[in-house]
């Protein structure tokens, strides 16, 4: 019985080798894309915490509608947190909106990973020139 079951096995393989190829082909697609999804989010989640670290990625942001006092602001450090003022400025042309910020000192620093300005006081000594600040 066995033989039989043997012998039809391997002619349906026979008469359906190129099904049989494209199917595990497909199969083999699949995993391929599967496996390169997970390790390329993988290196993305780890990438975004490196950036976090190096660039101190803020965690959360608050509005004041008047300054904070200073008792205030210590009575926030305290609990170990950071606190930075972050004054912008928003110019109009048109329908477009350009909002500059102030240099930043301890969170969401700007740090360039190409170019020839890399270091902090490179920046700012370009823009000051550039912008014509002395």
């Amino acid at each position: 019985m066995q033989r039989i079951l043997s012998k039809r096995v391997l002619r349906d393989i026979r008469e359906n080798l190129l099904r049989y190829l494209a199917l595990f082909f497909l199969v083999a697609m699949v995993m391929y894309m599967v496996v390169a999804i997970v390790g390329a989010s993988e290196t993305i989640m780890q990438g975004t915490e490196e950036s976090a670290a190096v660039h101190h990625r803020e965690d959360g942001q608050f509005g004041v509608f008047v300054p904070l006092t200073d008792s205030e602001v210590t009575q926030i450090t305290d609990k170990g947190v950071t606190v930075q003022q972050d004054f912008s400025l928003d110019f109009h042309q048109g329908q477009a909106t350009l909002r500059i910020y102030q240099a930043r000192e301890k969170i969401d620093l700007f740090a360039p990973e190409q170019g020839p300005c890399r270091a902090r006081s490179c920046w700012n000594s370009t823009m000051r020139k550039n912008m014509n600040w002395g």
